[in-house]
């Protein structure tokens, strides 16, 4: 989700920021007003003036039948307030699994998560779960949580700074369900929720490191006219043509970077200018879509500039190629920018799953071995 920027639901308000019922509430005051300093009593003789105190309704401020208990905001059993002490929004505590009739999502230990979900899916089922009330009404619903909310719950620090792993700043193997030091696997599938008791952040959040990945929302979206126009600002010219051929006018290609699910490829530019993926080896099984992305990673940041959307065309079904050619996707337009974070318990290193590290490569329709977490406002609490 990464400056952190907290979101605002527009399924219920948003409660700690700048919306919303405000922030905490503060404890009311005695109401009482001033009182004349009568320290100096040398002269007593006339005490008359001071002594009437038959109407004290004006002096006491209200009066205390009126008093009103202000409400106390907070977050539902299987969800987690961040932070602890001035909730801000909540967060569920496990991975997400699947309910029984496949239409919502739950957060309870001891099952596995549900993997293979696509982003468009995890969204959908987070807005689809309800957050229930003490007296189990339901009272909103919940959201795929944030790129920002997911960090701050794992690295147990609300906006900058943090932990580099949920429990520190040592390599957690196995505390956490995540490979070795050396990426190799020491588990051989997917574990319960739960099933690592000391891989959990500060605020009391867990597994978001390791065992199953997970979905994120980075809360952008894709503009083509935009990754053109920040480029030119930077010095490199492209151009994009209706068929979707990416040429570049001026610069260099370095810097940016090709991340694509299932092929390795560098960025290149023939004779014309025409950008295409080069030293291409394909890893997917047939049939199968090599979409994905230009990166660059240099100007990242949380508007659309930095992100085009890109197809590489297999041809002959070969496993490797010297060069392929790319082409943009403008059916993408506007689409959601997907997050994917946390690392797997088969994948993985330390460098390379620090909890601020997000791999925004996959399409939001991509289905892979990756979960979510929903995260949901604050609600009234019952007194």
């Amino acid at each position: 989700m990464h400056t952190r920027v907290f979101r605002i639901s527009g399924l219920s308000i948003f409660v700690g920021v700048a919306c919303g019922p405000g922030s905490s509430p503060k404890e009311l005051g005695s109401g009482t007003s001033d009182t004349p300093d009568t320290s100096d009593t040398s002269d007593t003789s006339d005490t008359s003036d001071t002594s009437d105190t038959s109407d004290t309704s004006d002096t006491s401020g209200q009066d205390s039948g009126d008093t009103a208990v202000p409400p106390t905001y907070g977050c539902p059993d299987d969800m987690v307030a961040i932070p602890t002490d001035t909730p801000l929004y909540c967060i569920d505590r496990y991975e997400g699994v699947l309910s029984d009739d496949g239409s919502t999502m739950t957060s309870v230990a001891g099952q596995l998560p549900t993997v293979g979900l696509s982003f468009d899916e995890a969204r959908v089922l987070c807005a689809a779960t309800d957050v229930l009330g003490g007296d189990g009404e339901v009272v909103a619903q919940k959201r795929l949580a944030t790129w920002s909310e997911w960090l701050d719950a794992a690295d147990g620090v609300v906006g900058d700074g943090g932990a580099t792993y949920p429990a520190g700043d040592d390599w957690p193997v196995r505390d956490c369900a995540v490979p070795g030091e050396d990426g190799e696997p020491w588990l051989t599938e997917l574990q319960p929720t739960g099933s690592f008791p000391e891989c959990v952040s500060a605020f009391g959040v867990y597994d978001q490191l390791g065992n199953a990945w997970e979905w994120a929302d980075p809360e952008i979206n894709v503009d083509i006219n935009a990754f053109v126009a920040e480029q030119l600002a930077a010095g490199q010219a492209f151009a994009v043509d209706e068929a979707g051929v990416l040429s570049m006018t001026g610069g260099r290609l370095d810097g940016l970077r090709l991340e694509v699910p299932g092929l390795r490829a560098t960025l290149a530019l023939d004779d014309d200018g025409v950008v295409y993926a080069q030293d291409v080896t394909f890893q997917a099984t047939e049939p199968f879509d090599y979409v994905g992305f230009v990166l660059d990673y240099g100007r990242e940041n949380d508007g659309p500039g930095w992100i085009l959307p890109v197809e590489i065309t297999r041809i002959d079904s070969v496993p490797s190629a010297v060069q392929a050619p790319l082409t943009v996707r403008w059916s993408e337009q506007e689409a959601p920018v997907t997050a994917k974070v946390g690392c797997a318990w088969y994948t993985g290193t330390p460098e390379g799953c620090v909890l601020s590290n997000r791999f925004v490569g996959h399409p939001h329709d991509f289905q892979g071995t990756i979960s979510a977490r929903c995260a949901a406002d604050l609600i009234e609490l019952a007194p």
